[in-house]
């Protein structure tokens, strides 16, 4: 309802006077700003988040200080929802309030930004208000749809002047109890540079107001309760935004995105905010930025919202994606049942209990049918992993711009930063189609989820054809890396305010990134190879892959990806992904052998179809039997096995690098050892598919190997003689020989330097 006059009269004296006072500061602001730190960028002629965040901040918008206690949703102490999820600058926005007994309350409105690092600003005071206890929230049975429908209790007149950012009411009732609506206040005549969103579609998908164990629901059986619902569970297939959130009532603002927040208007970013009900209503909005900011967990994008970031990107604007789970599962907005447009949100999970006649509309997961519309298309990774604890974020290809002034290498580690959901790079599905081969896997995480599957996390960066960038961090905690109250790594937010300041002025960074490539990079990469690892480092346990596909591997054994053989049997290993099948191939390497005693098979073990089809070699001599022995060169195409004749048994070559080549031409399999042609098969059926993916050193009663591997590539065509004498010349002096047993300083062709150890010393 609407404030008495007395009250009313009361707030505009107060507006008028906050917006004299603020226009004072903002102009002492614009005086004095060269004498006050600077941010990331310089900001434009008059920024409004410069300004803003020159005023003085609070602490107070904190829940729990000494004195006050978080309302909970059983005995609903105070708690309230607001009639939409965003409002303009100049527009109103209905409160709803509960309180419970019965008692008065306050409430301060709270601008959330940087502010010093108080985090937050008080804007305005309101009450004492006479509180009510609301009726409880009806519920529908059929989809477990609750809207509570209580009676507006104050309507906030949002001035023209407050500037547009994510905003919270923190409701007090007499009591000391408090909780929080949050809103966001837009600028829809913004020329800001950047947008934020905030992923509310997400929040409400979550929340399981009343969370009372009883019969609160959200669209999850994890946290659902009460009667089943035609999902055949307790979870709702619809939720209303007409309710409070669960627990402090601010959703997942504060888990995943304050930090966020923090960072952006600290360095001083010109960004204006919005929500996803009105990314949905105008899509065309996002074109007027200069780029996107997609925070936190970003889950549930309608039609409208997808087609509208499509559009963006392909238009030159610039995507930013500082979460994970971003657009994974499409949902339709319906109105209230007074007829408040998208005021429901619809996800039924399943097109068959989903009764929208339209395929394009049905909610299902987006890369599914009837959809078929991979994220990662967008994005550039999409959700893979679960994770029941954070891992670390190990950075990888940091010869990329995006890494310029950061002093990440290949290997580095950011404790913590990997989870809750994070997202990976899956070449089963479409992957972004990017401008000259752009794109690029700026991490590479090994993690293991909650069900015990191991995996690997991915950031990505890529430049679309309409020449905007997009980024994807791949993990939900990144943002907890910019500030100093969570995981702040400076190394990151370097990182962030690379990809930004780009979006900003279209310019890359300036500054140090990692060396240019070697002669024989250069050389790999010339011939397109489908990948190539260097294993050149062997701190952390990841296989980074330099070619243009970016198939990262992950460690099986050993110390790290340049050695390997640490299990008491000698096996160890690197699993690389799937690779297509292939006709024509070449399949090359260096491997140096530290155990005479253990056989040193090179094996391309197809483990994710099964074994019966692989390609395998030996480098070690042996006494020829068959393939399941040491002893020749072999391979398996189609499931059947051929045989090739054995090397030159007798030569030892322990302790020295050897190069490697297998190459099949058509009906012709030719093995080359340095440089020199050593076997060949002429046999093999001429249009038999290869499929070589799976491991290099499977682990395995026969697959055992203790030494050095460095520079395996796979190309999808038969490299000429010329080539491969020529890789041998060129890779020669950075494997130099040394005896056998002995570590060395290894000079490897896809990197720096690197102390190498030998496994089992």
């Amino acid at each position: 309802m609407w404030l008495g006059s007395w009250r009313g009269s009361l707030l505009t004296r107060y507006g008028a006077y906050t917006r004299l006072v603020g226009v004072v500061i903002v102009l002492l602001g614009a005086l004095l700003g060269p004498l006050l730190a600077q941010p990331a960028i310089a900001p434009t002629e008059f920024n409004p988040i410069v300004a803003e965040n020159r005023l003085p901040g609070s602490d107070h918008w904190r829940l729990g200080r000494p004195g006050f206690a978080i309302a909970d949703d059983v005995n609903g102490q105070i708690k309230g929802y607001g009639s939409q999820t965003s409002v303009n600058r100049g527009g109103n926005l209905v409160l709803h309030v509960s309180v419970s007994p019965p008692q008065s309350y306050t409430i301060d409105v709270f601008r959330i930004g940087w502010y010093a690092g108080h985090g937050g600003r008080l804007i305005q005071h309101i009450g004492p208000l006479p509180g009510t206890k609301q009726a409880s929230c009806p519920r529908e049975g059929a989809t477990g749809l609750i809207a509570c429908n209580w009676t507006p209790s104050i309507t906030l007149q949002v001035p023209r002047f407050w500037a547009s950012g994510i905003y919270t009411a923190m409701l007090t009732n007499s009591q000391n109890f408090q909780s929080y609506v949050p809103f966001v206040v837009r600028d829809d005549q913004a020329s800001a540079d950047l947008l934020y969103k905030q992923p509310v579609n997400t929040y409400q998908a979550y929340n399981n107001y009343p969370d009372d164990r009883q019969v609160g629901k959200s669209l999850y059986e994890h946290n659902s309760y009460g009667a089943i619902t035609l999902a055949g569970t307790a979870r709702a297939v619809k939720v209303s935004f007409d309710r409070p959130y669960a627990g402090n009532g601010a959703g997942q603002f504060f888990e995943w995105e304050y930090f966020l927040v923090r960072w952006l208007e600290r360095n001083g970013y010109d960004v204006a905010y919005t929500t996803d009900v009105d990314f949905h209503t105008d899509p065309n909005s996002l074109k007027r930025f200069k780029g996107v900011v997609f925070a936190g967990h970003d889950e549930y994008w309608s039609k409208q919202m997808f087609d509208a970031a499509a559009s963006a990107r392909d238009a030159g604007v610039n995507l930013a994606f500082f979460g994970a789970d971003a657009g994974d599962w499409q949902a339709r907005y319906e109105a209230s049942s007074s007829g408040a447009s998208n005021r429901v949100l619809v996800c039924y999970r399943d097109a068959a209990l989903d009764p929208e006649p339209d395929a394009a509309l049905k909610t299902v997961w987006w890369r599914n049918p009837p959809l078929n519309r991979p994220p990662q298309a967008l994005v550039g990774v999409q959700l893979r992993y679960v994770l029941s604890t954070n891992a670390p974020l190990i950075v990888t290809h940091t010869d990329s711009w995006a890494y310029t002034n950061t002093g990440f290498r290949d290997g580095d580690a950011v404790p913590g930063i990997v989870g809750y959901e994070v997202d990976s790079s899956m070449p089963d599905f479409l992957l972004p189609e990017s401008l000259d081969n752009s794109y690029t896997l700026l991490s590479a995480s090994p993690v293991t989820d909650q069900f015990g599957l191991s995996g690997v996390s991915n950031s990505s960066l890529y430049r679309a054809h309409g020449g905007g960038w997009v980024f994807a961090t791949g993990t939900m905690s990144w943002s907890w890396a910019l500030d100093p109250e969570r995981n702040y790594d400076p190394r990151l937010a370097q990182l962030g305010a690379n990809i930004l300041d780009r979006f900003v002025t279209g310019e890359p960074p300036t500054g140090a990134t990692q060396p240019s490539p070697t002669p024989y990079l250069q050389s790999v990469l010339a011939d397109r190879p489908l990948g190539y690892w260097p294993l050149d480092d062997r701190r952390q346990p990841l296989a980074r892959d330099l070619s243009a596909n970016h198939r990262t591997g992950i460690v099986l054994g050993g110390i790290g990806p340049a050695a390997v053989g640490s299990h008491s049997d000698g096996s160890g290993g690197v699993a690389l992904p799937s690779l297509p099948p292939v006709g024509d191939f070449t399949i090359d390497g260096w491997t140096r052998l530290e155990d005479p005693n253990w056989n040193s098979d090179v094996s391309y073990d197809n483990t994710l179809y099964g074994a019966s089809e692989h390609v395998r070699l030996l480098v070690r001599p042996g006494a020829p039997t068959n393939i399941n022995t040491s002893g020749y060169f072999g391979v398996w195409l189609d499931k059947t096995e051929y045989a090739l004749q054995p090397l030159h048994d007798g030569v030892d070559d322990t302790g020295q690098w050897v190069y490697w080549a297998m190459v099949r031409r058509g009906g012709t399999l030719t093995v080359y050892r340095n440089g020199g042609q050593v076997a060949q098969r002429t046999d093999l059926p001429a249009g038999a598919l290869a499929n070589i993916s799976g491991s290099i050193f499977a682990q395995g009663d026969t697959l055992r190997f203790r030494g050095m591997l460095s520079d395996v590539a796979v190309y999808g065509s038969a490299l000429s003689v010329d080539d491969i004498r020529q890789r041998w010349i060129i890779g020669r002096p950075l494997h130099p020989a040394i005896s056998a047993g002995a570590s060395s300083g290894d000079h490897r062709p896809g990197g720096a330097q690197q102390d190498q150890q030998v496994v089992g010393e």
